[in-house]
């Protein structure tokens, strides 16, 4: 996913003329790890240089970079959720936020994988996996 945001981003962010393109992009890849705020951020910086450097598309980049979030937002991410981690999308958008009031920033990161862990440990309880037969929990 970092990869398609750096190529996107360098492709698309247009300022090719101006020689910013791989700096916006190697700016934007990384904060792609950090949900909601990060894309907002390159987003915004994107945006910002574009229109001080005055990219004749400026209108065509906005348009891309609110498709490309909605499209790896709503569409790729939970699908990735779903089949990878097994966790429902609203599950994953509340144990973030949930994450970041508890943990801050660290509590972002280790959000997603204490849900899968949470849920690894119920399902394995619940369903009598090898957890359950150890601690001789009854299926």
């Amino acid at each position: 996913m970092v990869h398609y945001a750096f190529t996107l981003t360098r492709q698309t962010a247009g300022t090719h003329s101006s020689g910013y393109s791989v700096l916006l992009a190697l700016l934007a890849s990384p904060l792609e790890f950090v949900p909601i705020v990060g894309p907002l951020t390159s987003a915004a910086v994107i945006i910002g240089v574009s229109a001080f450097n005055k990219y004749p598309h400026l209108a065509a980049l906005v348009v891309f970079l609110l498709l490309f979030r909605f499209f790896q937002d709503y569409v790729i991410s939970p699908h990735l959720m779903r089949k990878s981690v097994k966790l429902h999308p609203p599950l994953v958008v509340f144990g973030v936020f949930a994450g970041g009031d508890i943990g801050g920033v660290a509590g972002i990161f280790l959000s997603v994988p204490a849900l899968a862990l949470i849920r690894l440990v119920y399902y394995e309880f619940r369903h009598g996996g090898a957890w359950a037969r150890a601690s001789g929990a009854s299926a």
